[in-house]
């Protein structure tokens, strides 16, 4: 196994675990509160807060994205770059916590009863203000300083504080309890992170804020990762604050769903972008920028197929997984029926938003900001319209699905752009269908003699054991054909894209 292969396998492995534990915070949420109209509303809540947060994953991802990019950043001047970040935070917390104190009725919920109601959640919330941007700040910085593996440890670590949280009290304090336990896990974060950057020499020293105009491309990224970040965001809101009028328990739904599509994209998309971004910066430096797209799109067929064959699979059994998975507590048959058809949608957009994640690191590296920026914005755009739409004719499949086609048309944006500067479109297009049919032809026959669930499973474990045999006569088969088709080619890494 190559060095560079090495890379890959352990942040993978972390990845699998960090997300099956963030699974895990979603099934004590749906033990404890089901699809409950408060769980609703303070879902709907912090989508609104964290439009106020819009700015923090976009300085997360230039502080990592620029400063790999670059040998300007001494690392005397990392300290200087440090303590400038922390005093920006500290200004923009202290005057969103002004605004928040002075709009709360307005801005976090239309009944505000539940806000004093559950613990005081408006306190909650101001303090979670103030940790959550020093919290990613500290972890990006272990980022920077090559400790990733300590990174994904003190991940995994806040992550465990929210679960211990939410079992010790959501009894007494409901759903103010996940946000408790979200506050806790960044006074974890702070502190453990805080000191493992002093033991390695980092400490915040003031050299002014020029300093960080040393870190190249920073404000053409931060703005990029900034415009489509705060579009998104409003997307989420929006689309959250329209499923909590149309429907009882349809948030709820859709977060235990796009948790699970969530723990398939991460797992398999982040690990593969950490292990070809430093491929992409060997291009750079050999002023190599049009091979980055072939390498990129060369390289990851592999995922994109078990990416396919896992929510092929899911989407075909939804229901059986999501009563596997969720159903116990206060999680009813009525919730089970209403995840299980939002699981099944949500799923179709994996691929999609996976690709896009990608080919937005491709666009990045050849530094064609203003893409990424139409794409997220008109994605966000898309999806906020067919909301509306779906919102004006009573439509809750519409609503539905507007995540999966506003993640399309993203796509369609962002690849065209990569696709075009490719040259040759006719053949490129050919052999994009001609890959999609033989795709489509071996995830549909796969599904169709894979074996379905008995009706009558004595208990989960029965079930977990006759879902587990259908995916292994499922993968068997898929792969089989997937062979036969020739969609995984055995020495993919020696060839190249069509």
């Amino acid at each position: 196994m190559s060095q560079h292969l090495q890379k890959l396998v352990l942040p993978t492995l972390i990845s699998i675990f960090s997300f099956a534990l963030i699974l895990g915070n979603q099934l004590l949420t749906s033990y404890y509160f089901g699809t409950s109209p408060e769980l609703d509303r303070y879902l709907t809540t912090l989508a609104a807060i964290h439009i106020l947060l819009f700015y923090i994953y976009p300085l997360k991802e230039t502080l990592t994205s620029s400063t790999s990019l670059s040998t300007y950043i001494k690392p005397s001047e990392l300290n200087g770059v440090l303590a400038a970040v922390i005093a920006i935070l500290l200004l923009i917390s202290t005057l969103l916590s002004l605004v928040l104190m002075t709009f709360h009725k307005e801005l976090l919920a239309n009944d505000y009863a539940i806000i004093s109601k559950e613990g005081g959640l408006l306190v909650y919330i101001l303090i979670y203000l103030f940790l959550l941007p020093i919290s990613e700040t500290f972890n990006s910085f272990l980022i920077v300083l090559n400790l990733t593996l300590h990174q994904a440890l003190v991940r995994l670590g806040s992550i465990v504080t929210i679960l211990i949280s939410i079992v010790l009290l959501s009894r007494s304090l409901g759903v103010g309890s996940l946000l408790l336990g979200l506050i806790f896990a960044q006074i974890f974060i702070v502190s453990l992170s805080g000191l493992l950057l002093m033991l390695n020499g980092l400490r915040p020293k003031w050299q002014g804020f020029r300093v960080l105009t040393r870190i190249p491309f920073a404000i053409q990224a931060f703005t990029a990762i900034s415009v489509t970040s705060l579009f998104a965001l409003l997307h989420a809101f929006i689309e959250k604050f329209t499923m909590l009028s149309m429907m009882s328990g349809l948030v709820a739904s859709y977060l235990y769903g796009i948790s699970i599509v969530n723990v398939l994209i991460s797992v398999l998309t982040f690990p593969f972008i950490n292990f070809i971004w430093p491929k992409f910066v060997d291009f750079i430096n050999r002023n190599e920028e049009d091979q980055i797209f072939s390498y990129a799109c060369n390289s990851m067929r592999p995922v994109i197929i078990i990416l396919i064959a896992l929510a092929s699979f899911i989407g075909y059994f939804s229901l059986e997984t999501v009563n596997l998975l969720f159903k116990r507590g206060e999680f009813t048959n009525q919730s089970a029926m209403v995840t299980a058809e939002m699981l099944s949608i949500l799923l179709f957009a994996a691929v999609p938003v996976c690709i896009a994640a990608i080919f937005s690191k491709v666009l990045f590296a050849q530094k064609h900001f203003i893409i990424v920026i139409f794409s997220g914005v008109f994605s966000s755009l898309s999806g906020i319209f067919i909301i509306l739409t779906a919102k004006a004719i009573d439509s809750i499949i519409l609503i539905q699905w507007n995540w999966v086609i506003s993640n399309f048309l993203g796509l369609i944006v962002i690849s065209s752009k990569l696709l075009i500067q490719q040259g040759n479109l006719y053949k490129t297009f050919s052999y994009i269908l001609g890959y999609a049919l033989r795709v489509c032809i071996i995830v549909s026959t796969s599904l169709f003699l894979t074996p379905p669930l008995p009706n009558d499973l004595p208990n989960k474990q029965a079930e977990f054991s006759a879902l587990l045999f259908s995916f292994f006569v499922y993968i068997l088969i898929f792969t089989f054909l997937a062979i036969l088709l020739k969609v995984i080619n055995l020495d993919y890494r020696t060839r190249k894209y069509a």
